[in-house]
């Protein structure tokens, strides 16, 4: 059947997205600077699972290291 392989497709095409994302926080807070944080994005739910469809939503947790406040300006970004 298709819909897991579209499901799969949706699920990349939101990982793009973040990544896309976190890069354009990264520069907004960081500038040229060197980024002085290891902070992760994981997705949860039906993103993590690779079973997106075209109503759902993307969960996601930050994770970083460390936990200060240049890591919750760049989760923040909007």
């Amino acid at each position: 059947m298709w819909l897991p392989e579209v499901g799969a497709y949706l699920s990349d095409c939101a990982d793009a997205a973040l990544t896309a994302a976190l890069a354009v926080a990264f520069a907004e807070v960081c500038g040229d600077d060197p980024i002085p944080v290891r902070l992760a994005v994981v997705a949860m739910g039906k993103c993590g699972a690779r079973e997106l469809n075209y109503v759902s939503d993307v969960d996601v947790i930050f994770v970083s290291d460390p936990a200060d406040g240049t890591a919750a300006r760049i989760a923040g970004v909007e």
